[in-house]
């Protein structure tokens, strides 16, 4: 049966999901002149919100607000309904209509899809035994910093034990130290921010965190986990993507200034399949390992891509084989099989699916005049543990570790860093840290492809 589609202003532009995408979609559909009914759908209990901001501001102890992408007048003003706490639990997009957690039905005149992305759960036996802090919203983090602090009057201590080694992780960790926790970070290799950050300041980092008071285990991977009484018993050992003497150093966990320890207060000995194993105990079980894209029920069904997967688009960030349908964000599967995982990147492609749907609504009749979305340098920045680190990839550059591919060139002074990697006279990757100050030049450097000359003039 040929689906007929009725792309019309009677009924909604329908956004599932309060990401920065979905966000950003309704805001570009008003820009481009839609006047018709706008709904976002969220899941979470509050208005959407910058989600970048909420594993940097733990000690802070913000308002729930304060994150807030909008305020209540802007909904208001731009007659732009969002639902919290709803749940979409299907898609038809053959008679466009999604149904909602209480079984009803919101018919659509164009979908755009803003799911994000979803926490990855290791495959930790007990995992599911355990009480496990996954601070990827608002809510979560608020969470795990009142457990902190509840047991920190009650005791005068407390231990938490982090499973990742990515930005989430480490900022979690800086801001946990900080509050007055102790901190036992988990990698399963000896890459810091892999992907983002070159050894040299890898290496920098992994001082500074000794530094701070965090116990860094390396090299090795949570095994187990169970519950001791109100703590959390974590058995780990050696990481299968290491060994005792592979390239980047021994299995060992680095505590404050440095100093290696064996078992150590809170820590057993034992065996385990893949030699020696310990067990710690903990207050508090947090895992940071990373994301994949966001699914709801009924999503293969309906056509819309395989859980996990994310959602197969075109250049417009249409769905493939579904016209009026768009995705964005963390939960698209681009062309190339890309997925950017950016704030900044899921923004614009939020912007670009949100006017592509007013055209549709607007009468379009062909999909093929829409407006493609154009990938944006890779970047990541943040301030951890005393210092501010600052990456930026052209989007056609691929990383490579350093001994594939060395930076062209280094500067340093004092506390200054800066590495160069130069194709073809122009700079496509910079990584940069403690000069803030410069870090709009280095994104317009890579984006407008400077010459060293002219970044190292800086």
């Amino acid at each position: 049966m040929e689906t007929v589609y009725t792309h019309s202003s009677d009924t909604p532009l329908v956004v599932v999901g309060g990401s920065a995408a979905g966000v950003a979609a309704v805001e570009a559909a008003r820009e481009a002149g839609y006047d018709g009914p706008a709904i976002i759908l969220h899941a979470e209990d509050r208005p959407p919100y910058k989600r970048t901001k909420i594993s940097k501001t733990m000690v802070d102890d913000p308002e729930r607000d304060a994150f807030a992408l909008h305020d209540d007048a802007w909904y208001r003003e731009q007659r732009v309904e969002c639902r919290t706490d709803c749940e979409v639990v299907s898609v038809d997009a053959r008679r466009q209509v999604v149904t909602l957690g209480d079984a009803s039905a919101l018919p659509y005149g164009a979908l755009v899809l803003a799911l994000g992305a979803e926490p990855v759960l290791p495959g930790v036996a007990g995992l599911d035994t355990v009480p496990v802090h996954m601070p990827y919203t608002q809510a979560a983090v608020e969470d795990l910093t009142a457990f902190v602090k509840a047991r920190l009057q009650q005791r005068g201590a407390c231990a938490v034990s982090i499973i990742g080694c990515g930005i989430t992780a480490l900022e979690v960790a800086d801001q946990l130290l900080q509050l007055g926790a102790s901190v036992h970070l988990f990698g399963r290799g000896r890459r810091l921010m892999r992907g983002a950050l070159n050894s040299d300041v890898q290496a920098h980092l992994r001082q500074r965190m000794l530094t701070a008071g965090l116990t860094l285990y390396e090299n090795r991977e949570v095994r187990s986990v169970g519950v001791s009484g109100d703590t959390v018993e974590v058995l780990h050992g050696l990481s299968e993507l290491g060994s005792p003497a592979d390239a980047h150093g021994p299995a060992v966990a680095i505590g404050p200034a440095g100093t290696r320890t064996g078992a150590g207060a809170g820590s057993r000995s034992g065996a385990g399949s893949r030699g020696a194993s310990e067990t710690r105990t903990t207050d508090a079980l947090v895992v940071a390992c990373g994301l994949i894209p966001r699914t709801i029920p009924g999503i293969a069904e309906a056509g819309l891509g395989q859980p996990g997967n994310g959602i197969p688009v075109d250049r417009t960030l249409q769905v493939v084989g579904h016209e009026g349908v768009f995705a964005c964000g963390d939960c698209a599967r681009h062309p190339d099989d890309r997925i950017t995982w950016l704030w900044r990147d899921a923004k614009r492609q939020g912007a670009v699916a949100g006017e592509n749907a007013a055209r549709l609504l607007g009468g379009l009749s062909s999909s093929s005049t829409l407006k493609e979305y154009r990938y944006v340098p890779f970047r990541l920045k943040t301030a951890v543990f005393g210092d501010y680190y600052f990456s930026i990839s052209a989007p056609d550059s691929e990383f490579l570790e350093d001994d594939e591919s060395p930076a062209t060139c280094v500067d340093r002074s004092e506390n200054r860093y800066r590495a160069l990697w130069v194709r073809e006279g122009r700079v496509v990757r910079i990584v940069m840290m403690n000069d803030q100050e410069h870090a709009d030049d280095y994104m317009a450097a890579v984006v407008e492809g400077w010459s060293p000359e002219r970044v190292r003039g800086l």
